[in-house]
């Protein structure tokens, strides 16, 4: 499992959505913008990205993520995991990519940041 780390501005938190044949399983997702490269001239190199980052399950309340991050400027601590399936339609191989987060840090205004293993909304 790979750790990556994105600096970024949070443009969605999706509400929980339940998933597997039972249905127990639950996922929510944030979309990070995170802008392209800049050089030290000021001119974009990149392209912009945008990710989709899942809790799953007891991180969900433990990380307690709300629309109150919308637009706001996170450092997120992402794993990235990947998986190797066999399409149906031929049997050749393909793989999946997922990120999962971790941690969230948001940033104020005034260059300070704290995590946000608090409540979203906490003061």
């Amino acid at each position: 499992m790979a750790k990556i780390i994105l600096k970024g501005i949070v443009k969605r938190v999706l509400p929980v959505e339940f998933y597997g044949n039972d249905r127990s399983g639950r996922r929510q997702s944030v979309i990070l913008f995170v802008p392209g490269y800049v050089d030290q001239f000021g001119e974009k190199k990149g392209q912009d990205e945008e990710w989709q980052l899942d809790l799953y399950n007891d991180k969900i309340e433990k990380m307690s993520l709300n629309t109150n991050l919308h637009e706001k400027k996170v450092e997120a601590t992402v794993y990235l995991n990947s998986k190797k399936f066999q399409r149906k339609d031929d049997g050749s191989d393909m793989w999946a990519i997922s990120a999962n987060l971790h941690e969230l840090k948001l940033h104020e205004s005034n260059n300070q940041s704290a995590p946000t293993n608090q409540p979203a909304n906490a003061s």
